[in-house]
């Protein structure tokens, strides 16, 4: 799974903004000229700024680039996985950003898809949105 809105342990925003405060404060660079150093170093594409980092999350071109790392480096089949519990503080999710998200998993091609997290808990709303981006054609 590559979460890429979660602000929590195995969120990629998550995590990069843990490193980006690490990298912060041991080197005295500013935290945009961080962000920009860990997209390039990291091969991402990063938002504009920290505080977009932490918000919005990444990219649906950023989810694209992971699911194609994944395809490229594992000779077994990948699901790709997104996150489509909205919980606020944690993930910040809306229906264009999932459209656009899974617009971008169709796009890399991977075996599957798997939804995150627990089913019970995803609005029926988002599950809707999950069928009529990624199993109808358009």
């Amino acid at each position: 799974m590559t979460y890429i809105h979660t602000l929590a342990p195995a969120g990629l925003p998550y995590e990069l903004m843990g490193l980006l405060r690490y990298l912060t404060h041991t080197t005295h660079l500013t935290r945009v000229k961080v962000l920009d150093t860990i997209g390039r170093e990291l091969k991402l594409p990063m938002p504009p700024d920290p505080n977009t980092l932490e918000t919005q999350g990444l990219s649906p071109e950023a989810l694209g680039v992971e699911i194609k790392r994944g395809l490229e480096r594992i000779s077994s089949p990948v699901l790709a996985g997104i996150e489509l519990v909205d919980l606020p503080g944690i993930t910040n999710l809306n229906p264009t950003q999932i459209r656009e998200d899974l617009a971008a998993i169709k796009l890399a091609h991977p075996a599957g898809l798997a939804l995150s997290w627990d089913l019970l808990h995803i609005s029926q709303d988002n599950l809707k949105l999950v069928r009529e981006m990624y199993f109808t054609d358009h």
